[in-house]
Order: C-alpha cells, then sequence, then structure tokens
C-alpha cells in the first residue's frame, strides 16, 4: 500500500514502474538514521590500528572465484602500495577459505567487525573499497569516498555525486579509481533524508491507516 523510497531516484524509479504517486512517499534512508544515532558512541568500540583503507569482499561473484578475488586483492595491494597505505580487511568466513596460500604487505587481515566497530573505523579511514551495498552508503554517511569493487551499484546516486566509483575486478581499474577517490571529500547526504527516516515511515502509516 505504502512504498517507502530513500532518494528521489528510488522515487522516480518507483513512478517509471507505474506505481501512483500517492503509494510513493520519499522517507529518506533509515541506514542514515542509525548511522547519526550510533556514531556518537562509535569511537569507544574502535578496534585498534591505524590503517587508512577499509576494505570488505564478500559477494559470492567475488569470492567464490579464486582467480577474481586474487585479482581484486592484487589490485587493492597494489593501489595501497602506490598511495603509501595500508589496509584493514576484517574477513568474511566465506572469503577466508581462499586465502591461505596469499601473501601482502598492505593488508591486514582480521576477523570480521560488528557494527560500531564498523562505524569507529570509518571515522578514522580515509578510503573504503568494498562490494557491500550498506557499507557504500555508511562511507558516503560518515563522509568517505568509496571504490565500488563491482561492475555495477545499486546505489547510482552515489557515482553521480561523485562520492563512489566503479572499479570492477580489473587490477588496473581498481588502482586507478583508488587513486582518483584518495582525495575526494564527499558531497553531502543530499537527499537520502534528515537522520529522521524512521520517523517519516512511521507517521505515513499511522496516517493511513
Amino acid at each position: 500500500s505504502l512504498l517507502f523510497a530513500p532518494t528521489l531516484t528510488a522515487v522516480q524509479n518507483l513512478r517509471n514502474e507505474g506505481f501512483r504517486s500517492e503509494m510513493i512517499v520519499h522517507s529518506g534512508d533509515v541506514m542514515f538514521d542509525n548511522v547519526l544515532r550510533y556514531a556518537p558512541v562509535a569511537k569507544s568500540h574502535d578496534p585498534g590500528g591505524n590503517e587508512d583503507i577499509l576494505l570488505t569482499v564478500h559477494r559470492n561473484f567475488n569470492t567464490d572465484s579464486p582467480r577474481r578475488l586474487t585479482t581484486i586483492l592484487s589490485g587493492v595491494e597494489a593501489a595501497a602500495s602506490a598511495l603509501g597505505a595500508t589496509v584493514l580487511f576484517p574477513v568474511h568466513p566465506r572469503t577466508r577459505q581462499h586465502l591461505e596460500s596469499m601473501a601482502f604487505k598492505c593488508i591486514h587481515f582480521v576477523e570480521p567487525l560488528s557494527y560500531l566497530e564498523t562505524l569507529a573505523v570509518l571515522r578514522r579511514v580515509r578510503l573504503v573499497m568494498t562490494d557491500s551495498g550498506g557499507l557504500q552508503k555508511e562511507a558516503f554517511f560518515s563522509g568517505r569516498p568509496c571504490v565500488v569493487l563491482r561492475d555495477e551499484t545499486e546505489w547510482t546516486e552515489l557515482v553521480d555525486c561523485g562520492a563512489a566509483a566503479l572499479s570492477g575486478a580489473s587490477r588496473d581499474s581498481i588502482v586507478s579509481c583508488a587513486k582518483a577517490m584518495w582525495n575526494v571529500v564527499p558531497a553531502s547526504i543530499g537527499d537520502f533524508g534528515d537522520g529522521h527516516a524512521a520517523e517519516a515511515v512511521l507517521d505515513s502509516i499511522l496516517r493511513a491507516i
């Protein structure tokens, strides 16, 4: 009955699909609500370290192919080396099994991080490299540029405003994108809301019943 869209692009996509305007609510993004709420307390959950880049790789099309995974990590390693940076890589269990024989100088492998630990790390790193849809947005909400280790993203708004770049799994592209995004300061959160998306959702439901 009601469709809650986090951005104006999402609103337009729903209209393009034929949904009636009265069904669509531009609510903002509840993930932004969370970042605003928990960022102030996240600092106390920092796992420690001084890495410059946060890396996550977990999607099956990146991890189930040893060749693709090796190429991605080789690109990240080369990018970090070129930038004089170090990388924090919380390793997803599915990914870890493919890393037994790999050795890297710039990438530090750690156990998966909690949500608050992740927010704490986002406060201190300079760049995020990920194939995660959620972390792309959390990087943006934390004011950090992002290299998306995929050929496409559901969050085209981030690419359009220059806060993220699509690298795919090409080693050269990963290096190029990392260099290009290294000094980027993402724009404001734009139309992802004002941090009160959950309230907007609830108010719309209450008015409808």
